[in-house]
């Protein structure tokens, strides 16, 4: 999945609108709204309050406003936002991206049993060399730059519910077997997502990838039914 830093979309500049007659499809839950203004229970009352993309990045990632923002456009906000700061630590330091470049949040690769003591962290992966990626490393990983983190987990876990959503969603189109008698086992499935940005092309790009998981796995009782 690519999206280009140029992107401005801009929610419409109306009055608050009734939920009836909104495409709530478009629009992910934000803060603390209750279950019943989730579940429909007070319809009449929920309203969507139009706001510019940076004003729902900022509340997406702040937590501080019980709201729904619309996704199509906060997703490029917010990947804007992250791609400023990004370019502004490494333009403080000196550091010029080069081609193939690219970084993600995870646990290190280690050996064997050691992974479940370590902490996730920044990766920077195709640097020029290895001081470059060692100093960059540790920039991003600093306190100082703790914000960078913050945005960038969220664009993370924003893109994330996105294309899960896609993805369930592409899955009700396709053919199942409705008796689940040709299977042994009854089993839930879920999605994990790799999220790098990478620089490509003098810019910088976000480059995920889900993956479909065995969640849970149920042996089927034999019946005579």
């Amino acid at each position: 999945m690519i999206i280009n830093s140029h992107v401005n979309v801009f929610v419409p500049e109306n009055l608050a609108t009734p939920r009836s007659q909104v495409d709530e499809s478009k629009f992910i839950a934000q803060g603390g709204l209750s279950s019943e203004a989730l579940e429909g229970g007070v319809a009449g009352n929920t309203s969507f309050m139009a706001k510019t993309p940076d004003e729902a990045w900022n509340e997406y990632v702040t937590n501080t406003s019980a709201s729904m923002i619309e996704v199509s456009s906060t997703i490029p906000a917010g990947f804007k936002n992250v791609v400023a700061r990004l370019s502004d630590i490494l333009e403080e330091n000196g550091i010029t991206p080069t081609a193939g470049m690219s970084i993600n949040y995870a646990i290190v690769e280690s050996e064997p049993g050691f992974a479940e003591n370590e902490r996730p962290s920044f990766i920077v992966e195709g640097a020029p060399n290895k001081e470059t990626k060692e100093k960059l490393e540790k920039l991003l990983n600093s306190d100082e730059h703790a914000g960078f983190k913050d945005n960038f987990l969220a664009l993370d876990a924003l893109t994330k519910s996105e294309n899960i959503s896609i993805a369930h969603k592409r899955e009700s189109l396709l053919p199942h077997d409705a008796t689940g008698k040709n299977t042994d086992a009854i089993v839930s499935y879920g999605y994990e997502q790799d999220f790098y940005l990478k620089y490509m092309e003098d810019n910088w790009l976000m480059d995920i990838s889900l993956e479909k998981i065995e969640l849970l796995r149920i042996a089927k009782i034999a019946s005579r039914y």
